[in-house]
C-alpha cells in the first residue's frame, strides 16, 4: 500500500520554475492521508539511518503468543502502516486502526495468507532456542576437468565493472549555474534535484537548461517527463517527493569534442545538490577491472579491451552538501597518484569524527572521456566502491595462513577437520571455506586428491568441516589402496561472504590429519572399543551408492531435526508452508489473496520489519531463521528480485525447510531476479545512499558481484529454480520505458531494474518472458508481482 506518485504526462517545460502537479495513487485499502504519509516516510528514513549505523537490523525484543498472527502484515504496506498506527496516542485513532485491522484480517483469512511472526519467539509463547545455521558440507569429486578455487594462485580480489553512462554530481543555483558534459551526435540526460516542495505536489527547482557555448550546433529537447522517484527506490519505500528528475534529449551535435550544458536553478534557493546522468546514443559500454591486493587498501582501476581515455582518468568523491558540512566517521576513496589514460589507483581513507548522523558511502566516480564509433568524444563514469564499506574495521585473519588444528572421526565414520584460527569475532558470523581433501598412503606415490569441499562455517564457534567417510572408502577402492592411509588437507581457502568473497587466508602447505593410524588429539574421552569401531567405519569397504557418489557425500548428512525420526520440539507439528520472499530493500510485494497456505517472509530480527539492505548470505540465513521461528518444517519459496538469489543460496549452502518439501513440483520460483546482477545496485544505489534516499550499494547485486557469487553455485542447485522475467511494452512509434532514469542506465529489454539478459539463470528453468510489466508498483506499467495468472500458476505448482 505504499504511496506512489506519478508525473502528469501533460507537463510542459517553461522558462520559469517548473511546477508539475503530481497525482497520488494508493493501493487498494489505503486512505489518502498526506500527513500520515509524511510521518511514515520520516519513520522509514530514520529506520534506514539506524540500520546503516548499526550494520544490521535491530534485534527483536518482543514475543508473540502465536507463530501465525493476524494478517495485518500480510502485504508489504499493511504490515508497516498497521504497526505504525499502534503508536498513535489518540483513542479515536486507535479505534479506527483496530477496525481497519479487523477488516484486513477477515479478507486475508479467506486466502489462508496469514502473516507469521517475525520476532524470535516460539509458538508456545516461550523464547525460542538460539538460532544456529545448519551448513551443508558440499563435496565435489576432483577430476582433471573440474575448475575450482584452488586453480587461481593470485590472492588479489578482482571485480569487473562496466558503464554505458556518465554521472556528474555538484551544486546548482542561479548564480553560478551548474555545468556538465555531453558527447556524441545525440543522447539523453536526466537532471536530479531536490523538489521545491515537500507536499504531495512535486516542484522542480530547475529554471533553464542550455548550451554553455551559445554558438553550439545542436538542440536540447525536453522529454516532457518528470520522474518523482529519481533514485528508483523499491516499492515498499514510500516514493520520495524530495528528489525529482527532469528528462531531456540532445541531438544534431557536430563537434568532435565534449560540449557543456548549463543548468540554472531557482534563484530563491541558495544552493542545492544536483545529480546528472548522461547517455549518448552510441550506447557503447566501457569495461574496467578493479583489483584489490590483500594486505593493502589500494584498488587499481584499469580499462580493458584496449580502451583508453583521451584525458587522464580522475577520481571524484561521491558526496553532498550535507556531508561536507557535518563531521563524520566514514570511508572515502582518494586518489593515490595521478591517473593515466588507462588506469588510476585509489585508496580507502578513514577519517574520524562525530559518527552520529554520518553516511558511510565509500565510493568514487572515476571520470574519463572515450571516443565513440564516429570518432566523437563521449564522457563515461565508472563508480567504484570499497568492498569493505559496511564495516568499521578490516575483516582479516590474524594470520593470512589457515591452520588445521585437529581432526576426529565421528560416530558415522566421517572426518571432522577443525580450523582454529578462523574463529574470531571480528570476522563476522560466517566465512566460506573451500578445501581440497586427499589421502596419502604407503602403497601409492604422492597425495591422491579425492574431493573438493565447500561450506559456509560459523566463525563465532569452532569452524569445523565434516567430510563424509564415503569419499575415502570410495577412493581407496578406486585407486586400489590396500594399505594404511591418512587423510590430507591439500589446500584450503577462506573467503568473506560479506565482502563479495574476498580472500581472508589460505593454507600454505598440505597438512596430514593423522586420524587413522595415529589416533585423535581430542578423542581421549572415548573408550578403545569406540575408537576402534569408528576407525573401522571409516576404513571399511564402500557401498554401491558410495561408489556412485550418493547425496550424503555431495551435501553432507541431514541434521537430526530434518530426519523423519527427528524429535525437535519446535518442528514436531511438521508444518508445511509456501514462503513469499521479497527482494532488496523491500517488504512483501505479492498479493496474499493469490496464494493459499502461504506466509510472507519478514525480518526475523526486527519487531517492526523495515526495508533493509542485506548481502545474499545474510538474506538466506534470515529466511532460514524465519522458518525456524515459525515452526515451518517444509517449504517452497516464491521470491521477487534478490529474494530469488537468497533462496538459491539457502538451498545450496544450508539445510532448511526447502530440503523437506513434500508436495508440488517447483521448489524455488522467482520473478525479476538479477541472477547476473544489475548495474543499479552499484552506481545509482551508491549515489542515492549519499543523500540517504536509498538503501545503498550492494556488492552482491552488482554485475561483477553477482557473477562471482553465481560461479560458486553448482548446477544441481540451479536446476531447482524456475524463473520468470518481464519488461515494458515496446512500441515502435514511441519512447517506452519502465522508469525514465534507469532507462538511461539499463539495456533494453528491462523491467526498470533488471535487464532481461541479466535475469537469466544458466542451469535453471526459464518460465518465460512477459511484456507490459515492470519491477515494482512505482513504474510506468503494472508490477510483475501483481500478475494474477502467474501467481496462480506458481501457487499451484509450488513444492512445499
Amino acid at each position: 500500500m505504499a504511496i506512489v506518485a506519478l508525473a502528469s504526462s501533460k507537463d510542459a517545460l517553461s522558462a520559469d520554475i517548473l511546477s508539475r502537479p503530481q497525482t497520488i495513487y494508493l493501493r487498494a485499502g489505503q486512505e489518502a492521508n498526506v500527513e500520515n504519509y509524511k510521518k511514515q516516510r520520516l519513520l522509514i528514513t530514520r529506520n534506514l539511518k539506524s540500520s546503516k549505523s548499526s550494520g544490521s537490523s535491530s534485534s527483536s525484543s518482543s514475543s508473540s503468543s502465536s507463530s501465525f498472527s493476524s494478517s495485518e502484515s500480510s502485504t508489504s504496506s499493511s504490515s508497516y502502516y498497521g504497526k505504525s498506527s499502534k503508536s498513535n496516542k489518540s483513542n479515536k485513532s486507535n479505534k479506527s486502526n483496530k477496525s481497519n485491522k479487523s477488516n484486513k484480517s477477515n479478507k486475508s483469512n479467506k486466502s489462508s495468507g496469514s502473516s507469521p511472526s517475525s520476532s524470535s519467539s516460539s509458538s508456545s509463547g516461550t523464547p525460542s532456542e538460539k538460532y544456529v545455521p545448519k551448513p551443508k558440507m558440499n563435496g565435489n569429486l576432483v577430476t582433471a576437468s573440474n575448475k575450482s578455487a584452488f586453480d587461481d594462485e593470485d590472492d588479489s580480489f578482482v571485480e569487473t565493472v562496466s558503464s554505458r553512462v556518465a554521472y556528474f554530481m555538484g551544486e546548482c543555483s542561479s548564480k553560478p549555474p551548474y555545468e556538465f558534459s555531453v558527447g556524441g551526435k545525440s543522447g539523453s540526460f536526466v537532471i536530479g534535484t531536490p523538489s521545491a516542495s515537500t507536499s504531495e505536489i512535486a516542484k522542480s527547482i530547475v529554471t533553464s537548461v542550455s548550451f554553455a557555448n551559445q554558438t553550439e550546433v545542436g538542440e536540447i529537447v525536453t522529454m516532457d517527463k518528470v520522474e518523482p522517484n529519481f533514485f528508483a527506490s523499491p516499492s515498499s519505500l514510500v516514493v520520495d517527493l524530495n528528489y525529482v528528475g527532469d528528462a531531456f534529449g540532445y541531438e544534431g551535435m557536430t563537434s568532435k569534442a565534449l560540449s557543456s550544458i548549463r543548468v540554472e536553478c531557482d534563484e530563491s534557493v541558495e544552493r542545492v545538490d544536483v545529480v546528472v546522468i548522461v547517455r549518448d546514443d552510441g550506447r557503447e559500454a566501457v569495461d574496467a577491472t578493479v583489483t584489490l591486493t590483500p594486505g593493502t587498501s589500494d584498488q587499481l582501476v584499469e580499462l580493458v579491451d584496449g580502451t583508453q581515455s583521451t584525458t587522464q582518468m580522475r577520481a571524484e568523491e561521491v558526496t553532498s552538501i550535507a556531508r561536507k558540512a557535518v563531521p563524520s566517521w566514514e570511508r572515502n576513496l582518494v586518489t593515490v597518484e595521478q591517473g593515466t589514460l588507462k588506469d588510476i589507483t585509489i585508496r580507502n581513507k578513514l577519517t574520524s569524527g562525530d559518527s552520529e548522523g554520518s553516511v558511510n558511502v565509500p565510493c568514487t566516480l572515476i571520470q574519463m572521456t572515450v571516443r565513440d564509433a564516429d570518432g566523437m568524444d563521449v564522457p563515461k563514469t565508472q563508480v567504484v566502491c570499497s568492498q569493505k564499506k559496511n564495516y568499521q574495521g578490516d575483516r582479516n585473519l590474524k594470520s593470512a595462513t589457515i591452520e588445521l588444528e585437529g581432526a576426529d572421526i565421528d560416530e558415522h565414520g566421517d572426518i571432522t577437520f577443525r580450523f582454529g584460527n578462523l574463529q574470531y569475532n571480528d570476522l563476522g558470523d560466517t566465512i566460506k571455506l573451500d578445501a581440497r581433501i586427499g589421502i596419502r598412503s604407503e602403497c601409492a606415490s604422492g597425495i591422491i586428491a579425492v574431493v573438493d569441499m565447500s561450506a559456509m562455517l560459523s566463525s563465532t564457534t569452532e569452524p569445523a568441516l565434516v567430510v563424509n567417510g564415503g569419499w575415502f572408502r570410495r577412493a581407496t577402492q578406486v585407486h586400489g589402496i590396500n594399505c594404511d592411509w591418512e587423510p590430507v588437507v591439500i589446500d584450503a581457502i577462506a573467503t568473506d561472504p560479506n565482502t563479495n568473497y574476498s580472500r581472508l587466508g589460505r593454507l600454505n602447505r598440505p597438512v596430514e590429519a593423522t586420524v587413522v593410524l595415529k589416533g585423535y588429539q581430542d578423542g581421549r574421552n572415548l573408550g578403545l572399543k569406540e575408537l576402534h569401531n569408528r576407525r573401522k567405519l571409516l576404513t571399511g569397504a564402500p557401498t554401491e551408492d558410495e561408489l556412485n557418489i550418493n547425496e550424503e557425500m555431495t551435501k553432507g548428512r541431514k541434521p537430526e531435526r530434518f530426519l523423519s525420526s527427528g524429535s525437535s520440539r519446535h518442528l514436531s507439528n511438521r508444518t508445511h508452508k509456501k514462503l513469499l520472499v521479497h527482494g532488496y530493500c523491500d517488504l512483501n510485494p505479492f498479493p496474499m489473496d493469490d496464494f493459499t497456505n502461504a506466509v510472507a517472509f519478514a525480518d526475523p530480527d526486527a519487531s517492526n520489519p523495515q526495508p533493509s539492505n542485506w548481502n545474499i548470505d545474510q538474506f538466506a540465513k534470515k529466511i532460514d531463521k524465519f522458518a525456524d521461528n515459525n515452526d515451518i518444517y517444509g517449504c517452497g519459496i516464491v521470491a521477487h528480485s534478490q529474494g530469488g538469489m537468497a533462496a538459491l543460496h539457502l538451498y545450496h549452502n544450508y539445510w532448511s525447510c526447502l530440503d523437506c518439501s513434500t508436495s508440488g513440483s517447483k521448489m524455488i520460483q522467482s520473478v525479476g531476479t538479477p541472477y547476473q546482477g544489475t548495474v543499479l545496485a552499484g552506481a545509482l544505489a551508491a549515489i542515492g545512499e549519499c543523500f540517504d534516499l536509498s538503501c545503498g550499494y550492494n556488492c552482491d547485486l552488482t554485475e561483477g558481484g553477482a557473477v562471482k557469487w553465481l560461479n560458486q553455485v553448482p548446477y544441481w542447485a540451479r536446476s531447482q529454480v524456475h524463473y520468470y522475467t518481464t519488461s515494458f511494452s515496446d512500441s515502435w512509434w514511441s519512447y517506452d520505458y519502465c522508469q525514465i532514469v534507469t532507462s538511461l542506465i539499463l539495456d533494453d529489454p528491462d523491467d526498470g531494474t533488471v535487464e532481461k539478459s541479466r535475469g537469466q539463470l544458466p542451469g535453471g528453468n526459464n518460465g518465460g518472458h512477459t511484456t507490459g510489466q515492470c519491477h515494482t508498483y512505482k513504474m510506468e506499467e503494472g508490477s510483475q508481482c501483481a500478475d494474477r495468472n502467474r501467481n496462480y500458476l506458481m501457487n499451484a505448482l509450488a513444492n512445499y
